[in-house]
């Protein structure tokens, strides 16, 4: 204990001697102001301390020899009889760039003896001056890219460093490219960029802003960054229908009655691309291409239609443009006619679920509602927007289906007492995502407009069911669902979660051109962000048996333990 006091008491006089032979050879503090940086033009304050022991007075002199364009506006120089730990300060002048050098010395008052002295070092630049401007954007057609211009402009007198900029929208427009990065902006010169905004809404008041930092020549942060921003509105069609009908509303089975239906654009631009789909009971039957129809105008499509299954039907209609701001509008109200004679028109309680049937109108035919529009199975869920059940009936006398499925509805299906369910997830103007849903698992695609996408949903060799969505617009579609004898299959896609028996899914693609059916090579399978763009063909297998899973983990658990007893057993 002793040595350890000694030890301890002979570490602080060492430390204390130390310090005092230090201060006694002479401290000297020189500093200047408080600023960041120093730039021409600026006034900053030279400060010197007298530290010196023992305590002395001490005249003190600033030499500024060493930086030329410093000057000394205020303090005496030298400072007379500056006593131990006072300061001697000075006021100085900034007028040119470069590097600086500035030393302050004091002699004993007494001997003239230099007792200390310091130098200090420091650069000035000038200083950085950046302003940025938009171009002017007053009325941009939703969904349409617009483009404007950015202009970054150093205005000196010093050069910008290090600039990054930031644009952005009010509205979450997106913006293209979002940053500008420069390593360097002399003065006087500007850096011009172009960008694209599209808006997804339409409305007054949108902006685009941006936001600018630079650094000057000593790598300093300038403040405020440089700002600016752009107001504009969006605009687009709005297309209502103001009429719709079928004359004759009751004909005999055989006849033609003639569907019309008035729309009418009541937005700020020229509706593009008009079209008007008739349905009947659901079913898409036609779709009528309008064109473009100006502000303030209106337009009829008609369609004739000929049908030989009597009884009343609903005839509804739906229209699209391409740049409409709103489709509240969109969907026509049901309008009723009659056919008479002929085959008689599906009925609830005819045992098929068909037409308009759903399990909320005729659970009879339907079945029971079974909740929302999901329909996901353990492989990560196939919820979506709650929406209608649809229930898929085919047969060999009614091979094919079409359904007005809008986003978060659901179709089921059951082939083979296995009970598969189809949730349209989103529907835009050129494709649909759909999942495919069973017990085990749950996998979603991205179907383009026109095209055939074909499903094998057992272990023979046959594709079973085909899908193929018509008449897309953003949230609603038409989508035929058609039983399929197809002798060639080339799956290519397996769900990770699925262990038993290799069940495909199958596409032919044609595409129509001039009206002409053009054969398609198969495409090889594409995938973005783990969704399937082009389904080729998509194998489906079952779940493993669950003895084997349970028999694995026995084998696992029997060999640990093994393991264990060996390495803890006793050695003889």
């Amino acid at each position: 204990m002793s040595n350890k006091i000694t030890f301890g008491i002979a570490s602080l006089l060492v430390l204390v001697f130390s310090a005092f032979f230090v201060s006694a050879a002479g401290v000297c503090s020189l500093g200047l102001g408080t600023k960041a940086a120093l730039y021409t033009g600026d006034t900053t304050t030279a400060s010197f301390v007298n530290l010196y022991l023992p305590p002395n007075a001490g005249n003190i002199t600033l030499d500024i020899s060493g930086a030329p364009g410093i000057t000394i506006t205020a303090g005496s120089n030298p400072q007379d009889l500056v006593a131990f730990g006072s300061m001697a300060n000075w006021d100085l002048y900034i007028s040119s760039a470069g590097t600086k050098t500035i030393t302050a010395s004091m002699v004993d008052a007494v001997t003239g003896a230099t007792l200390c002295s310091n130098t200090t070092t420091f650069t000035v630049v000038p200083y950085a001056n950046m302003t940025v401007s938009l171009s002017n954007l007053t009325s941009i057609v939703v969904n349409d890219p617009a483009n404007f211009m950015v202009v970054l402009n150093s205005r000196g007198p010093g050069n910008a460093t290090s600039i990054s900029g930031i644009l952005m929208s009010s509205s979450g427009a997106a913006i293209a490219p979002s940053t500008i990065s420069l390593a360097r902006l002399n003065a006087g010169l500007t850096s011009p960029s172009m960008h694209t905004v599209t808006p997804t809404a339409c409305g007054t008041g949108d902006s685009v802003a941006i936001t600018v930092s630079y650094r000057d020549e000593n790598g300093v942060l300038m403040t405020p960054p440089a700002q600016a921003s752009d107001s504009f509105n969006v605009v687009g069609s709005d297309m209502a229908f103001t009429t719709i009908s079928a004359t004759p509303s009751t004909f005999a089975a055989g006849a033609t009655t003639t569907f019309s239906a008035s729309v009418h654009n009541m937005g700020t631009t020229t509706a593009e691309n008009v079209r008007v789909t008739f349905s009947v009971d659901g079913v898409a039957v036609s779709t009528q291409v309008l064109g473009n129809i100006l502000v303030g105008a209106s337009a009829t499509a008609t369609y004739a239609y000929t049908t030989s299954v009597s009884g009343t039907h609903a005839l509804t209609a739906s229209l699209a443009a391409d740049h409409e701001c709103s489709d509240a509008n969109n969907i026509a109200p049901s309008v009723a006619f009659t056919v008479t004679g002929g085959t008689p028109s599906p009925f609830c309680g005819d045992g098929s679920c068909n037409g308009a049937e759903t399990c909320s109108s005729c659970s009879a035919d339907c079945g029971s509602c079974s909740g929302g529009g999901g329909g996901g199975g353990g492989g990560g869920g196939g919820g979506g927007n709650a929406g209608r059940i649809y229930y898929l009936v085919l047969t060999a006398e009614h091979p094919t289906q079409s359904l007005y499925l809008r986003s978060g509805d659901t179709v089921k299906y059951t082939w083979n007492r296995e009970e598969f369910s189809f949730p349209i997830r989103y529907v835009f103007s050129d494709k649909a995502k759909m999942g495919v849903s069973r017990a085990a698992g749950y996998k979603e695609y991205s179907l383009d407009e026109n095209v055939k996408y074909n499903l094998n949903l057992d272990d023979e060799p046959l594709s079973d069911l085909g899908v193929r969505p018509t008449d897309l617009y953003l949230g609603a579609g038409n989508f035929t669902f058609d039983l399929l004898q197809i002798p060639e299959k080339k799956p290519i896609f397996t769900l990770p979660f699925l262990k038993k028996k290799v069940k495909t899914v199958e596409t032919n693609q044609t595409a129509e051109v001039a009206g002409e059916p053009e054969v398609v090579e198969p495409v090889e399978e594409k995938f973005s962000e783990g969704v399937l763009e082009f389904i080729e063909s998509v194998n489906v297998k079952s779940s493993a048996p669950l003895w084997a899973g349970v028999g694995v983990a026995l084998l696992v658990i029997l060999l640990g333990l093994g393991a264990y007893f060996f390495a803890t057993r006793k050695k003889e």
